[in-house]
């Protein structure tokens, strides 16, 4: 009923739509044994309309009409050309539905952006402080256009590929993404870190930092990319990667051997590893860019990279899982080219070498032990979540295509619900958080991680007001693909184990997609929450953290799925719920974090930025440099250090601690001063950087402005 409702105030065709729903009636009135899917609730119509010689078809009594099977216990369709290739839609009630939640979403997560940016003073903020106007709309409409192919991409693909070559795809990328994907640490404490070194102005370091993780990155990509492709080399090895469990139904020539499967993924998982070498490589530059606020040519780079991964999936046919594998290749590739192009320019221009000298390697070795301490750490944090992701894609894999088809839907629908959007918050506190614990400036640092951590709490809220109500017609939307199987009486079981029946058994995807919601919501609040620990390089904590709900949570639970639940909806919970409580976790650390800090007390972001970040500012204060601002805001208590841990233990003395009070331009008043807390970090940064001598040269003309000294936005 309350899709009926929604269908009204989407201004749907309600003739056409009540039409439906009486053929529906009479159809369950002439079979009561059968439905169309789990859940008759008075508005059951037909979801999908098969055509019987393929392609699109529009919603009327010309398509096929549906034949009972008492045994299933749902409706399949004979004569259709779903053997050939795609022969049923989607009908328009639950595409119209399917959309709204979409649009919803959407309009709801970019609605709360422009209200907190206009009251919060961001117009007059931006445009005293913002004089690159190119370099930031660059940066913005990239962002946009990113999480806009993070939604979109996986959907195109969800839709367009067969079920069985999304599960292969699906299978390959649970291997593969965890490697990928674990490396992602990268950019983030590479921003991090620049970041900070721009707050304590130590601007030398951030050429370190870049060497280190581009040629790491792409070291270590070449080594993985080298095993992986001997891997492919053997197929019974990679038949057993990307054919888990994989079933053989009798009678229905919709499924395939697991060989077949092999061959379909294998140049898909060649392309997938090959750009290895350039996405851990673009992980350093783009951390450097953002640490640097080089925001325009990252903006550039994201525009065109995501052009070029769109276009080679929309133009060249047939869509295939070895194309999905050549749009990523492409994307890397192009994004690589112009960041080094860039970076290779701006370097040049600056006419420095001081991160290249004797003296720069021997800072650059010292250093780097603590920096690869910190990234060691933080990939134990990405890894142990993603092989959690990992372990439950092959149980899926292992329970039936059925099961493993619900989870791909899942997991593809998830970025248009919070996941994609919480990018710019980790983009805005990455760059604002690193730089205003380089300049200990606590008390913003605070109010910035309360705004960010506020706005993904509402999109989670956002996530479940727009998923629950329109859950029938978002499952039937995101595993559309699965109808094909509903076109003969021996592929109608995968069908039935999708959508349900009339017999009630099991957990059907539009159940499930209420999971999804809570899964979503969950990543959009954790990975802000990871954002802002790592800026206070609470990375020990994290990585302690990660392991610990691995290993006590999620291995119970994806036992349970395996052996006694055996559904696609207990499985998605056991790979999601660490996600929800290392969220719930990661916020009460952040908040306990921000109070030491605002006490004086000691712990990891006393690191400012990495070691030689450190001596510079003590060389600097030696010499009676102006560093003398948050020492006078903050009077640390020396005779607590022996009882604190330097990551920020409790002691007996916090419980009385008092926390330094907010002034009334920052206060909690409103939520106005963290958007020009967001928006003055240039001034921030340039503040509290040392001599002109010490600082990179950066862009100042046209996309690229180029100044002698500072920072500017």
């Amino acid at each position: 009923r309350v899709d009926s409702l929604l269908a009204c105030a989407a201004l749907l065709p309600l003739g056409a739509a009540l039409d439906d729903a009486n053929n529906s009636e009479a159809l369950l009135a002439r079979d009561p044994e059968c439905a169309f899917y789990q859940g008759r609730n008075g508005f059951d119509i037909q979801p999908f309309y098969f055509s019987p010689t393929g392609g699109a078809l529009s919603p009327g009594k010309e398509g096929v009409l549906p034949t009972c099977d008492s045994a299933v216990g749902a409706y399949f369709f004979e004569d259709t050309a779903c053997l050939e290739g795609p022969c049923c839609n989607l009908n328009e009630h639950s595409a119209s539905m399917a959309s709204l939640s979409k649009i919803l979403m959407v309009g709801g997560s970019v609605l709360l952006i422009l209200v907190v940016f206009v009251a919060g003073g961001g117009l007059p903020m931006l445009a005293q402080t913002c004089d690159n106007k190119t370099g930031w709309s660059l940066f913005v409409i990239g962002t946009l256009y990113q999480i806009m192919l993070g939604v979109v991409l996986p959907l195109l693909q969800q839709r367009e590929l067969p079920v069985e070559a999304r599960n292969a795809m699906s299978a390959a990328g649970a291997f593969l993404t965890p490697i990928s994907e674990g490396f992602s640490f990268i950019e983030d404490s590479v921003t991090v870190q620049i970041s900070q070194a721009v707050g304590a102005g130590d601007l030398d370091f951030a050429q370190l930092v870049l060497a280190l993780g581009t040629v790491g990155g792409f070291g270590l990509g070449i080594f993985g990319a080298i095993t992986m492709t001997i891997l492919a080399c053997i197929k019974p090895v990679l038949t057993a990667l990307v054919a888990p469990g994989h079933e053989i139904i009798a009678g229905c020539g919709l499924t395939h051997g697991p060989g077949d499967i092999a061959d379909m993924v294998q140049v898909y998982w060649l392309t997938c590893v090959w750009g290895w070498p350039l996405s851990f490589a673009n992980n350093a530059m783009s951390g450097y860019l953002l640490g640097l606020r080089l925001v325009g040519t990252l903006g550039l780079a994201m525009i065109v990279s995501g052009v070029f991964a769109l276009l080679v999936w929309v133009v060249f046919e047939p869509k295939t899982v070895s194309l999905a594998g050549w749009s990523g290749f492409s994307s890397s590739l192009a994004f690589v080219i112009i960041c080094a192009v860039c970076i290779s320019v701006q370097l040049r221009r600056s006419g420095r070498q001081a991160a290249f000298s004797k003296e720069g390697r021997s800072r650059f070795w010292a250093s780097g032990k603590e920096v690869l301490k910190d990234d060691l750490q933080a990939l134990i944090i990405d890894l142990a979540l993603q092989m959690g992701i990992t372990i439950g894609t092959y149980t899926a894999g292992s329970l039936g295509i059925a099961v493993f088809y619900q989870l791909t839907a899942l997991q593809s629908s998830m970025p248009m619900y919070g996941a994609a959007q919480s990018t710019m918050l980790n983009y805005c506190l990455k760059l604002s958080g690193g730089a205003l614990i380089g300049a200990k400036d606590y008390i913003r640092f605070r109010v910035v991680c309360v705004v960010c951590l506020l706005i993904a709490m509402v999109y989670a809220a956002l996530a479940l007001a727009t998923v629950i109500p329109f859950r029938f017609s978002m499952a039937f939307y995101w595993g559309g693909s699965a109808c094909s199987f509903a076109s003969s009486s021996a592929c109608l079981p995968v069908y039935a184990n999708v959508f349900g029946d009339s017999k009630e058994n099991g957990v059907p995807l539009q159940t499930s997609m209420v999971l999804m919601a809570f899964a979503s919501g969950g990543q959009s609040i954790f990975s802000v929450a990871k954002a802002g620990l790592y800026c206070c390089n609470d990375y020990s904590f994290m990585a302690v953290m990660a392991v610990v709900v691995v290993v006590v949570v999620f291995i119970p639970l994806i036992l349970v799925a395996k052996f006694i639940v055996k559904e696609a909806a207990s499985v998605f919970f056991a790979m999601y719920f660490p996600y929800v409580l290392l969220a719930l976790i990661f916020t009460l650390r952040l908040a306990w974090n921000c109070h030491r800090m605002l006490c004086g007390r000691p712990g990891p972001w006393d690191r400012a930025a990495t070691p030689a970040a450190q001596d510079v500012a003590g060389e600097h204060k030696a010499e009676g440099a102006a560093e003398e601002v948050a020492d006078d805001k903050f009077d640390y208590d020396d005779s607590d250090e022996d009882s604190d841990s330097k990551d920020g233990s409790e002691s007996e003395s916090d419980e009385c601690c008092t926390p330094t009070p907010m002034p009334v331009s920052t206060g909690l008043k409103s939520l106005r001063p963290p958007v020009r807390s967001l928006l003055s970090i240039p001034e921030l940064a340039a503040a509290s950087m040392a001599a002109p001598t010490s600082s990179l040269v950066l862009p100042s003309t046209g996309v690229f402005r180029y100044r002698s000294a500072g920072l500017r936005m």
